[in-house]
């Protein structure tokens, strides 16, 4: 819907309570030995439907409600009805689900994700929505092309290339190797975006040199910044040099080593 010619915003209100009773009765679930339970929310008006491992589930809930939350905050940045969106760093697909929900069929998504047992259940999670509309690629985006060494934490959202900044989450559960692609050449396969989501880990500063002639090609980007490892200042000043002129950081409150970027042309 619109109001005052600006696209309403997707609303997270109301999902802290309910992700907290999903919180605990995973808990409760996982030492029963129940490995994946079905979470379902309300998002833009749509029911969106997700497995998650009851291992890790109130660390994968958290992430949720931050993605719903914080992701959707900045008009520019919303994906719209028949937009192209790739989603960089898709976890269990939170971003990817919910961003299809948004374009609708009329629109694609495009989704990455590299740790293998991860991959399975992003498309799970796009299978169990019914996404005819979504592509998912089980791959890393590198500054580098090739195959190189991941680091998959005990809670693999913080998977990276970079074992120093899984150690700040979580533990090292092993190391695998993955097939990387450059960004550059991923944007060109792709085409051109409307709304680019990178969380890569770490990886934000040397992703984004290595493409900053491809990203042109794209309208909208928004980039969660690890800044144990990575200076925001730097992310913005090469978000500026790719042409992005609109930028707003936030900072949640709740996660001060976490900072978004959302930026415009």
């Amino acid at each position: 819907m619109k109001k005052d010619g600006i696209t309403d915003l997707p609303t997270c209100k109301g999902y802290d309570l309910k992700l907290r009773f999903y919180g605990y009765l995973l808990g409760v679930l996982s030492r029963m030995g129940v490995e994946l339970y079905r979470v379902t929310v309300e998002f833009a008006g749509k029911d969106l439907a997700f497995l998650v491992p009851t291992l890790y589930a109130e660390r994968a809930l958290y992430n949720l409600e931050h993605v719903l939350c914080d992701y959707y905050q900045v008009p520019g940045v919303v994906p719209r009805p028949g937009n192209r969106v790739l989603d960089v760093g898709g976890f269990l697909g939170f971003y990817t689900v919910a961003s299809a929900a948004l374009v609708d069929p009329g629109g694609v998504v495009y989704s990455v994700e590299p740790v293998e047992k991860i991959f399975s259940l992003l498309y799970e999670n796009i299978r169990l929505n019914r996404l005819s509309h979504v592509y998912a690629y089980p791959i890393a985006v590198c500054p580098e092309s090739g195959f190189k060494k991941l680091y998959v934490g005990d809670y693999p959202a913080v998977s990276s290339l970079l074992r120093e900044h899984v150690e700040h989450y979580a533990s090292v559960e092993s190391v695998i190797e993955v097939k990387c692609i450059k960004m550059s050449n991923l944007l060109g396969y792709i085409g051109v975006l409307d709304v680019l989501k990178l969380d890569i880990e770490g990886l934000e500063v040397d992703v984004l040199k290595e493409a900053l002639g491809e990203l042109r090609r794209t309208r909208a980007i928004v980039v969660e910044v690890h800044t144990n490892v990575v200076d925001s200042g730097e992310v913005v000043r090469l978000l500026n040099e790719a042409g992005f002129n609109k930028t707003v950081v936030y900072v949640p409150a709740d996660a001060p080593n976490q900072v978004i970027a959302y930026a415009t042309r």
